[in-house]
């Protein structure tokens, strides 16, 4: 296991929130199948905000801000996908018993498919530059 330094905790959290509005955009595009700005106003309804708000929650409770126990890149993808499975359930309530916040299951679904992706694949990376900065400051 191994903890993060502050600055390190501030890029993790920096990237994770702009991957996961990466990852709302790309489900947009997959679900409603267009490019283009007009897909940039789903991002900004409230219903993303407090999908992904949720989500940053969930990783900083469960500890991905302050250490990595991820022994492999296949674990890092494994705690992220339990994390979002974790986050979906009380969106789904949330989105039955508040229609104003609601969005497309499928959407949903999409994005937190495509934020395992893209944010497993964000954090591989700079778990890897926080390896080689480590490497060449020993």
């Amino acid at each position: 296991m191994r903890s993060y330094s502050p600055s390190w905790q501030f890029v993790l959290l920096s990237t994770d929130v702009v991957m996961f509005f990466v990852s709302f955009y790309a489900a947009v595009v997959l679900v409603e199948r267009t490019w283009g700005w007009k897909n940039y106003a789903a991002l900004i309804t409230s219903s993303a905000w407090l999908s992904i708000g949720l989500w940053i929650i969930i990783f900083a409770k469960l500890g991905m801000y302050r250490t990595s126990r991820a022994v492999t890149s296949r674990d890092e993808i494994y705690y992220i996908a339990a994390a979002l499975a974790i986050g979906i359930i009380p969106q789904f309530a949330l989105f039955t018993f508040v229609p104003e916040f609601a969005i497309s299951r499928l959407l949903l679904f999409v994005a937190v498919g495509s934020a395992i992706l893209i944010v497993g694949g964000s954090r591989m990376i700079i778990h890897a530059i926080a390896r080689a900065t480590e490497m060449r400051s020993s």
